[in-house]
């Protein structure tokens, strides 16, 4: 694997994102070996746990924002980007049938579809530099990859939808004082302590533990992929529009969007 990294200690597997140069984005080719890492892991009889976490500066940037400029230039054809988004969130619904605890070790930014990652795993340890970066309607887009199914039922509805409205951030203290990450540690000790919470969980009944999980999944995994059939119905529409170029445009050059009404 070229984008993702594969670690094996004991009975934990150690998952890292490895585009760090480019804040590890959801490339295709991203999503492909992630899925593959948690399916080697989850075959692997020896191992117990999955630690998930991200190299460099950033845990996961979301979509790939270079290819949203290629869209806007019309780079991309309309019928191969109908097909692309429409399969871009049902991969997600992966990391949820993945039968062994996954453990998040959130290092930094979470962006976008990034935060998806994040709350697909079962528990969540956050570094003191983490922050969840929710910028989608900045670009004239929906969360999708599932998000608004997982953001509104991890933090309720009201905070989900004011995160969602003004395209905002929560940093790691606010992250878990609205319960989206289970605990703070200081940065240089973020692996050390994820990998003693995912050792902990490795010394529990496996059977049990699979089970509590496949219990806990199950009406999840279902809604989850209608919602993101729903999300990529929704965000074709967000890529017609001209507020949508905006966004991007506005991005690129660090400025403030201004849509039309």
């Amino acid at each position: 694997m070229s984008v993702i990294l594969l670690e094996k200690r004991e009975k934990i597997a150690i998952i890292t994102l490895n585009r760090p140069e480019k804040r590890n984005p959801l490339t295709p080719k991203l999503r492909e070996e992630l899925i593959e890492a948690l399916k080697e892991a989850e075959r692997d009889k020896q191992i117990e746990v999955i630690v998930l976490t991200g190299a460099g500066k950033a845990f996961c940037a979301g979509g790939d924002i270079e290819k949203f400029a290629k869209r806007i230039k019309e780079e991309d054809q309309p019928k191969k980007r109908r097909t692309s988004i429409d399969r871009f969130g049902a991969w997600a619904v992966e990391i949820a049938k993945v039968d062994k605890p996954i453990v998040a070790a959130i290092n930094g930014a979470a962006a976008g579809a990034g935060i998806s990652i994040a709350l697909l795993c079962d528990l969540k340890i956050a570094s003191e530099r983490a922050k969840f970066i929710l910028a989608f309607a900045r670009m004239g887009l929906v969360p999708d990859v599932g998000l608004t199914y997982l953001l509104p039922r991890t933090i309720g509805m009201g905070r989900a939808l004011e995160l969602f409205y003004t395209a905002g951030t929560l940093n790691a203290q606010e992250a878990h004082r609205f319960g989206l990450v289970n605990k703070i540690v200081p940065h240089e000790k973020l692996i050390e302590e994820a990998f003693a919470m995912a050792s902990r969980i490795a010394k529990g009944p496996r059977v049990a533990l699979r089970l509590i999980k496949r219990a806990v999944y199950r009406e999840l995994i279902s809604s989850l992929q209608e919602q993101t059939e729903l999300e990529g119905l929704m965000q074709n529409i967000c890529f017609t529009t001209d507020n949508h170029r905006e966004g991007v445009k506005a991005f690129f050059e660090k400025r403030e969007p201004h849509f039309r009404r």
